[in-house]
């Protein structure tokens, strides 16, 4: 029996905006990024392009958040890797960046409560499904 990842972009008012499925759920998150296409479409400036936010006055456009296995990209923040010196801006901003994650977690928990069959494994060839 197989288990499958799930890629999921989100918007900051929590509705999805891009799924990925379908990759074994041994394969590593950031592989499951660049082989969904997405990550090519994002570095290459043909999604994420707005709306942009005025930062200290530089232009900030949409990006991917993702975790400390993802590598650090232009289209991607991660947070600070904390070996036990961050420094007191890095570590405030390691925990709001963790509060923007648990958005995330709460919006797949809204998934698996709305879609309880999303809690069970697929016990079909994934070659036999129908596409969606």
């Amino acid at each position: 029996m197989e288990s499958h990842g799930i890629l999921k972009i989100l918007k900051s008012t929590n509705p999805v905006i891009h799924t990925t499925v379908g990759y074994p759920g041994s394969i590593h998150d950031a592989r499951v990024l660049r082989l969904s296409g997405l990550y090519e479409l994002a570095e290459n400036e043909q999604i994420l392009r707005g709306p942009t936010c005025n930062i200290n006055g530089t232009e900030i456009r949409p990006l991917l958040a993702g975790d400390s296995a993802y590598p650090l990209a232009n289209c991607l923040v991660k947070p600070y890797p904390d070996r036990g010196g961050l420094t007191p801006e890095r570590r405030k901003f390691n925990i709001q960046f963790s509060a923007l994650r648990s958005v995330v977690e709460r919006a797949f928990g809204t998934l698996k409560a709305r879609w309880r069959i999303a809690l069970k494994k697929v016990e079909e060839k994934t070659s036999t499904l129908k596409r969606l």
